[in-house]
């Protein structure tokens, strides 16, 4: 039940005064309950709308502001494209490696080193042209064009076509002439390019802009918007490795990820032919020594044979009964030590052998040495031996991560 209080009535202790603004709402018919809100509707259309007529002109200009900033960063933020490529590695396992069998190409992240290299991304640059800067709508002009491997000159070149078509006028940035032609004819020798664009592409009363980078210059370019990652396959002997490559054009993007993987694949089966073709050599040269030591080994089989043919032998017949001179421990004692003997000539004429044979060819084969058992008892030339095939391997290495130039 409600009650309503009237403005000025002294009998009710809670009855506005007749001066206060509580008072002035009685003529417009007093206070009057508010509804309490219940919470299961919603707010009424007419509020909502009511509040949106009340700030039309902030929405209105909020969303012009949008609109407008939307726009502007369209046209002026050149967009970033991303292109990934995921490269699967197998590797060795362990209980394969052998004295003769091939080792691992690359391990771990020298992978990510081998597509890292120069010797990858040159040849990618060069084939993608990375070197070469223009407009998008001058595609068509350098379409085909090639650097001289042996002479560039990089900067920035403008190409002026004349009304008429038939002249063309090639400059460089500071306004200076560098060459004058008729169009079809080759452009840019001057410079190390190898272009010749047709008359139809350069048209009439043009002028073209480029910049002209050295090919090293834009493999670091490149190599800076180029991320790898080497994940590995738990329980097997596997590994991922993902590019990923960033640039404003989409289309060269995926261009240049795909150049970059084929020229991996290129140069790592050719490091992997190189290594085969160099132990198919050790195992030549290993079995070629085996059968000399064998024919060597049978020659002397024989010759001692000759030789000892009056000496005592272990298969000669029983000795009678009464007869035996009790020297079977002095017997035996003198074999093994001719035994020794021989085994250390024969070692030692391989020594010298695979040391010659190494003065011919200015370098020692080590493979060789692992054939003798007088180097293979050696603890000083085994540990001097491991040494040398861990420098040919960090040697190998190296020349894989680091060019001719750089050495």
């Amino acid at each position: 039940m409600t009650e309503r209080l009237t403005a000025g009535d002294n009998n009710h202790p809670v009855a506005p005064a007749s001066g206060t603004r509580l008072g002035a709402a009685e003529a417009y018919g007093g206070l009057q309950e508010v509804p309490e809100h219940t919470g299961g509707s919603a707010l009424p259309i007419t509020r909502l709308v009511a509040a949106v007529l009340r700030y039309e002109w902030l929405l209105l200009g909020l969303s012009g502001i949008g609109i407008g900033g939307s726009s502007v960063a369209t046209r002026f933020i050149d967009p970033e494209y991303i292109a990934n490529a995921t490269i699967y590695i197998a590797t060795q396992a362990n209980n394969r490696q052998g004295p003769i069998s091939s080792a691992e190409l690359l391990a771990g992240d020298n992978w990510v080193q081998l597509v890292r290299t120069f010797a990858v991304t040159d040849p990618v640059v060069r084939k993608t042209r990375l070197f070469l800067e223009a407009a998008k709508e001058d595609s068509l002009v350098f379409q085909g064009i090639q650097l001289d491997l042996n002479f560039f000159l990089a900067g920035k070149y403008s190409l002026h076509v004349d009304q008429a078509g038939r002249k063309f006028t090639l400059s460089a940035s500071q306004g200076r002439e560098v060459q004058t032609g008729d169009v079809g004819d080759s452009i840019g020798g001057v410079l190390g390019l190898r272009w010749a664009p047709r008359a139809r592409a350069l048209g009439k009363n043009r002028d073209i802009s480029f910049t002209l980078t050295t090919p090293r210059d834009a493999s670091i370019s490149l190599l800076a918007r180029l991320k790898t990652v080497l994940a590995g396959v738990q329980g097997n002997n596997a590994s991922f490795m993902v590019l990923t490559l960033s640039d404003g054009d989409a289309h060269r993007a995926s261009k240049v990820l795909n150049a970059l993987l084929d020229q991996f694949v290129s140069v790592a089966a050719d490091l992997k032919k190189a290594k085969i073709t160099e132990l198919t050599e050790d195992l030549a040269e290993q079995l070629r020594i085996a059968d000399s030591t064998l024919r060597a080994s049978e020659s002397s089989l024989e010759t001692f044979r000759v030789e000892t043919i009056t000496q005592p032998r272990e298969d000669q017949s029983p000795v009678p009964i009464g007869l035996d001179q009790g020297h079977t421990g002095v017997t035996t004692n003198y074999f093994q030590k001719r035994l020794a003997l021989s085994a250390i000539l024969k070692d030692r004429k391989e020594i010298e052998e695979v040391l010659r044979r190494g003065g011919e060819k200015g370098m020692v084969p080590v493979d060789a040495f692992h054939t003798i058992p007088s180097a293979k008892q050696a603890p000083d030339l085994v540990g001097v031996l491991s040494e040398v095939s861990m420098s040919e391997s960090e040697i190998r290495a190296l020349g894989v991560r680091y060019t001719d130039d750089k050495k």
